[in-house]
């Protein structure tokens, strides 16, 4: 029922849970970098963090804003911080809206 990735520690492959946060979910990129968390010593329970490549990092945010990306394809929603909601589909594909 968790989404497991395996990730490469010390040059020791090590299976974690991905924790996914308030209802979002990923499934990591090669290259991703995660943080993991191991409880007890036991690697049978760890937990990764994960964070994308270095060089797909979303970098130059102002305070409050968010931007949610696939940094594979490159489509993102970007919410700035004058309130602006800004929606780019890569590859001229579809945006879908539900207004009801």
């Amino acid at each position: 029922p968790y989404k497991i990735a395996t990730f490469l520690v010390d040059g020791k492959p090590i299976e974690a849970q991905v924790l996914d946060f308030g209802g979002m979910a990923c499934n990591p990129v090669k290259e991703s970098q995660a943080f993991m968390l191991v409880s007890h010593a036991d690697e049978g329970r760890a937990i990764a963090i994960v964070m994308a490549p270095p060089a797909d990092r979303i970098d130059q945010l102002k305070e409050g804003e968010c931007m949610f990306k696939n940094i594979k394809r490159g489509q993102s929603i970007f919410q700035d911080d004058n309130g602006n909601i800004r929606i780019n589909s890569a590859g001229g594909g579809l945006v879908k809206i539900n207004l009801g």
